[in-house]
């Protein structure tokens, strides 16, 4: 895990991607879902490899990722996360760290609106 780095960009175009508006789980609802239903629906389905199984998020949202090579990034900051809080908090609160805010809270209602 201590190579297992996901930088914000790449997690907030995953974020993206999540609802009618994306590709992925079109039924998303960021004032419902959860990370189980996100990663259960979303992840697990997206990082499946055809015949190996599948791989972490960290290595899906790598950029330039391919199954033949890895290229690990070093993680700045440790998150821990409940699976059966909103997706939306555990993006946002990771955003807001990342600005330096003591709050998610207006992080994720600007993810929201936007």
């Amino acid at each position: 895990m201590a190579s297992q780095g996901v930088s914000v960009a790449s997690l907030l175009q995953f974020w993206a991607r999540l609802g009618p508006k994306g590709d992925m789980m079109l039924h998303y609802d960021p004032q419902r879902s959860s990370t189980t239903d996100v990663v259960r629906q979303a992840m697990i389905p997206l990082s499946r490899l055809p015949g190996q199984g599948g791989q972490s998020l960290a290595a899906l949202l790598r950029p330039g990722r391919s199954p033949m090579r890895s290229r690990n990034v070093l993680p700045e900051t440790m998150v821990t996360h409940s699976w059966a809080n909103k997706f939306l908090h555990l993006v946002a609160a990771v955003v807001a760290d990342a600005l330096k805010e003591d709050y998610f809270g207006e992080v994720a209602q600007i993810m929201t609106t936007v």
